[in-house]
């Protein structure tokens, strides 16, 4: 699978969590299919942060949804315009890109990878402190994909990427089965995720020659996180008055 299909993949399994939230909370397969999506986001996350050519800008830009998608998050999840101990997950993507960012920056200055772990837990402490969609064990599972990236890209022999791989398995597997009964149906996710071709775009991409509407294709992506949970906001408003 391409980036691009992933993010489909990630996209639908949201939406059909939602739909499920708002409007069929009594049927529970709405939100196992939609514990799909997280780690799938979380993955992509990385692969993103690896791979801009500007990651400042990709902060700002993660920042900026962070701030926009609050208010529908809100009103489409529970019904308030401001709700203060629940925040949207892009503000967990956010802090979770934030703490690569600072590993990074301090293993260039330092050669020591240790000032990584001190930044995760920083993230984690800031994400429970701001209450953002799944917390500290988001932002967990996000730097154990940047632990695992250099294994699965970079990794010269077939043990190396075998045992990234597994220790990705492993340790996202704990963090999301203690969550809960119902997280542990997000392990699904890495059935796409291992399927990933390390490729940004697929066939049909280049086939329909989309790469000159990418930036385009690219803000709709992000813009699909609040237009979505307002749109579902508004349908249950027509609905129940």
């Amino acid at each position: 699978m391409s980036g691009m299909m992933l993010k489909l993949l990630a996209m639908i399994t949201m939406l059909v969590d939602h739909i499920g939230y708002v409007f069929y909370p009594q049927y529970l397969e709405f939100r196992y299919v939609g514990r799909m999506a997280f780690p799938i986001f979380c993955f992509l996350l990385v692969e993103g942060f690896f791979h801009t050519k500007n990651i400042r800008a990709y902060l700002l830009r993660m920042g900026i949804f962070a701030v926009i998608s609050e208010i529908p998050f809100d009103l489409a999840l529970y019904n308030q315009v401001v709700r203060i101990d629940r925040n949207n997950v892009f503000l967990t993507l956010f802090l979770g890109l934030l703490v690569m960012y600072v590993t990074q920056m301090c293993y260039q200055k330092t050669g020591s990878k240790s000032y990584g772990m001190l930044a995760c837990v920083a993230g984690m402490a800031a994400a429970e402190f701001l209450h953002t969609d799944y917390g500290a064990v988001g932002i967990l599972l996000i730097y154990i994909f940047y632990l695992s990236w250099e294994g699965r890209n970079l990794g010269q022999q077939r043990g190396q990427k075998l045992q990234s791989t597994i220790m990705m398995l492993v340790f996202a597997g704990f963090l999301l089965v203690i969550q809960g009964a119902m997280e542990a149906y997000a392990l699904f996710s890495f059935i796409p995720i291992l399927a990933y071709t390390g490729k940004e775009t697929g066939i049909i991409w280049e086939r329909w020659n989309l790469r000159r509407y990418k930036k385009t294709i690219q803000y709709v992506c992000y813009a699909f996180y609040p237009v979505h949970l307002l749109v579902l906001y508004f349908i249950d408003c027509m609905i129940n008055g």
